[in-house]
C-alpha cells in the first residue's frame, strides 16, 4: 500500500488550523500541526477580518510546502444552505435531474448564483431516497478561492464545515443502533449533526458560539475583548448548583452571571434542537451527546448540558484513533479544537464519509484537463499522422469533392427562400424565452421573502421589536428597517448581527434618537404633520402644519429607549 498524504485548513476567526495525516498500513498518521490566534474581535469590519485573515494564513503556510498533495478547505457552517431531502424511487439515469428541481425548491436563491452539491445517503428501505443537498453563496466561495490564490495553492476539495467534523467522528467513533449528537462548539458558531444507527440524519449551525460568550464578559467586566478571552479561560466556569456559586469568590460569581445568559441560550438551542428531532424526525431517545470545539474547553460545559438535558454527554477526542507523536502539539490541549481540520485532512486522503465539494466545477474541469494533458499530446500527434495519411487520398480525389461542392450550392439556393421565414420564428422564439424567464424567476423568488422575515425573526435582540419593513424606492435590494430598542448596545448589536447574516451585505444607520415614555405611554415630544403634496425642499408654510407640544412632569416618566431607523442591503 502506497503512503498518501493529505492536507486540511481550518480556517475560523478565532484561530486557523492546519494539519498533515499520512495514510499508511499501520493506519492513519498525523505528521503536523500548525495553529495561529487571528486577533480578530467582533468590532472590526468583514474587509478588515478578510485582511487578517490573509496575512494570518500567509505566516501559516510560510513553513509548509503543500506541494502537489491533495488540500481541502471547509466553508463557515453559517454560510451554506443544507437540507435533508426524500425523494421518490428514481432511476440512475434520472436521478440528477430530480435533485436539480429540488435544488431550486429548497435553496432561497437563483442556482445562477450559488454552487451545490448532494451526496446519497444510507436508507434503510427502498422505498425512498435519501439525499444531503448542500448550496453556499458564489460569491463566498470565489472570495475563499482568492485567499487561497494568493498563497499560490487550489484546493483539491471544498467542504462543508459540519460535515467535515462529522468525518472526524466517523473515523474515532462507533455506533451499534445508538442516536448520537455531535457538537462543535466553536467560536463564531455551534454546529451540531444527528447520527442515528449508524445514518446521518440531520445538521444544523447555530449562531451562538464562544465568542458570545467573551462578548458579554467584555460588556460586563468593561475590558477588551483580549483581557475578556483571556479572563474566560483562566477562569470561567459554570456552576451546577446555587450552593456552588454561592460558595464562589465575588468575582468569580460575577464572572459566571455575565457569561450565564449566553450559556444558558446555548443549552436552549441544543434542546430545540433535540425536541426537533422527536417531533418532526420522528426520533428516538438521543444516547449520548459528543462535544468538541474551543467552547468545549469551559469547565463544567459538558456536565452542564447532561445536567440539562438528562442525557450522558462525552468530550469527543479528535485524534483518538489516529497515530500521533504528543510533541506535535507543543504541549497545548489542541485536541478538542482539532475536530474538523482533521476531518477535512481525512477528506484529502481519502478516508472522509462526505462526498460533497463546493468547488466550482470550471476549476474541477480544468484539473482534469491537466492530468489528461499528457494523453491528448499522445493523441495530438497521432491526429497529425492522420491528418497526413488524409491528405494524400483527399489530393487524390480533389476533383470529384469538387463535383459535389457544386451540387452542394445548387441545393442551397433552393433552400436560401425560407431564410425570412426562418428568422421570424427564431424571433418568436426569443420572445416566448423571455416569458418563460419571467416565470422562472417568479418560482425562484416564492421563498426569498419568508426566508428574510424567518432571518429577522432569529438574530432580533431581546427588548427589540420593528415596527415597520419596507422596501427604499424601486430598488428590491435595498430595505429600510424601523424600531424600538431599550438602548444604544442593543442597536449596535442589531446591526453587527444584520453584517455577519449571509443574506445581508450592509447596513447603514439613518436615524437613532432616544425617546421617553410615560407610565401612560405617552411621549415627550413635539409632534408636527407636513400638509400632503408639498414640494421636496420648499420651506414649510405656518398654515401647511399642525403643531401640538405636551409637557409631561418628570415623575411621570416610566423608561427611555431608542427609535431607530435602519437601511439593509440585501445579499443579491
Amino acid at each position: 500500500m502506497a503512503v498518501k498524504t493529505g492536507f486540511g485548513i481550518d480556517i475560523g476567526e478565532d484561530s486557523i488550523k492546519l494539519v498533515e495525516l499520512r495514510k499508511e498500513k499501520t493506519g492513519i498518521h498525523l505528521s503536523r500541526v500548525k495553529t495561529l490566534k487571528t486577533g480578530i474581535t467582533p468590532s472590526l469590519t468583514r474587509t478588515e477580518k478578510e485582511g487578517i485573515i490573509e496575512d494570518r494564513l500567509n505566516e501559516i503556510l510560510r513553513d509548509v510546502s503543500v506541494g502537489k498533495a491533495p488540500l481541502t478547505v471547509a466553508t463557515p457552517g453559517l454560510s451554506a444552505f443544507i437540507r435533508y431531502v426524500k425523494l421518490p424511487p428514481v432511476a440512475p439515469s434520472r436521478l440528477q435531474q430530480i435533485v436539480g428541481y429540488e435544488a431550486q425548491q429548497q435553496v432561497p436563491f437563483p442556482l445562477e448564483e450559488v454552487i451545490w452539491d448532494y451526496q446519497i445517503l444510507e436508507s434503510s428501505g427502498k422505498s425512498e431516497t435519501n439525499i444531503i443537498l448542500v448550496a453556499i453563496k458564489a460569491e463566498v466561495i470565489s472570495n475563499l478561492m482568492n485567499v487561497m490564490g494568493l498563497q499560490g495553492i487550489e484546493p483539491s476539495f471544498i467542504e462543508h464545515r459540519p460535515l467535515a467534523f462529522y468525518n472526524c467522528f466517523r473515523l474515532n467513533e462507533k455506533t451499534e443502533g445508538e442516536v448520537k449528537v455531535i457538537v462543535d462548539a466553536g467560536a463564531r458558531a455551534t454546529d451540531l449533526s444527528i447520527e442515528r444507527e449508524g445514518n446521518l440524519c440531520w445538521t444544523r449551525s447555530i449562531r451562538i458560539g464562544g465568542g458570545d460568550i467573551t462578548g458579554a464578559i467584555q460588556k460586563a467586566f468593561h475590558i477588551s475583548f483580549e483581557d475578556a478571552e483571556k479572563l474566560k479561560k483562566d477562569k470561567g466556569i459554570i456552576y451546577l448548583s446555587e450552593d456552588e456559586e454561592k460558595s464562589a469568590g465575588e468575582e468569580d460569581r460575577r464572572l459566571w452571571q455575565a457569561m450565564r445568559p449566553v450559556v444558558e441560550e446555548m443549552v436552549a438551542e441544543l434542546q430545540r434542537s433535540a425536541s426537533y428531532f422527536h417531533s418532526q424526525l420522528e426520533g428516538g431517545r438521543i444516547d449520548q451527546i459528543l462535544l468538541a470545539g474551543g467552547c468545549s474547553r469551559l469547565r463544567n460545559f459538558d456536565l452542564f448540558i447532561a445536567d440539562q438535558l438528562g442525557t450522558e454527554v462525552k468530550k469527543l477526542n479528535p485524534l483518538k484513533d489516529i497515530i500521533y507523536s504528543p510533541e506535535l502539539l507543543q504541549g497545548e490541549e489542541l485536541e478538542l479544537e482539532l475536530g474538523v481540520a482533521i476531518g477535512l485532512a481525512l477528506r484529502s486522503v481519502g478516508e472522509a464519509f462526505s462526498t460533497i465539494d463546493l468547488l466550482p466545477k470550471v476549476v474541477v474541469g480544468r484539473r482534469e484537463l491537466r492530468k489528461k494533458r499528457v494523453y491528448l499530446t499522445l493523441s495530438g500527434l497521432s491526429m497529425a499522422f492522420m491528418l497526413g495519411v488524409s491528405w494524400v487520398f483527399s489530393l487524390q480525389n480533389y476533383n470529384v469533392l469538387k463535383l459535389q461542392m457544386q451540387n452542394i450550392s445548387t441545393e442551397l439556393e433552393e433552400y436560401e427562400k425560407y431564410d425570412g421565414e426562418i428568422q421570424k420564428l427564431k424571433i418568436g422564439q426569443s420572445r416566448m424565452q423571455g416569458r418563460v424567464n419571467i416565470l422562472k424567476d417568479l418560482v425562484a423568488a416564492r421563498d426569498y421573502w419568508p426566508n428574510i422575515l424567518l432571518e429577522f425573526s432569529r438574530i432580533l435582540p431581546d427588548n427589540t421589536f420593528l415596527k415597520n419593513i419596507s422596501s427604499v424606492g424601486q430598488d428590491k435590494g435595498l430595505i429600510e428597517l424601523k424600531g424600538r430598542t431599550s438602548n444604544f448596545d442593543a442597536v449596535t448589536n442589531l446591526i453587527s448581527s444584520l453584517e455577519q447574516s449571509p443574506l445581508f451585505c450592509s447596513v447603514k444607520v439613518i436615524s437613532a434618537t432616544p425617546v421617553e415614555e410615560t407610565a401612560g405611554g405617552a411621549l415627550r415630544a413635539k409632534v408636527v404633520e407636513e400638509a400632503a403634496g408639498r414640494p421636496r425642499g420648499r420651506r414649510i408654510r405656518r398654515e401647511e402644519v399642525r403643531v401640538e407640544e405636551k409637557h409631561i412632569p418628570i415623575a411621570e416618566v416610566k423608561k427611555t429607549g431608542i427609535d431607530f431607523v435602519l437601511r439593509v442591503e440585501l445579499m443579491k
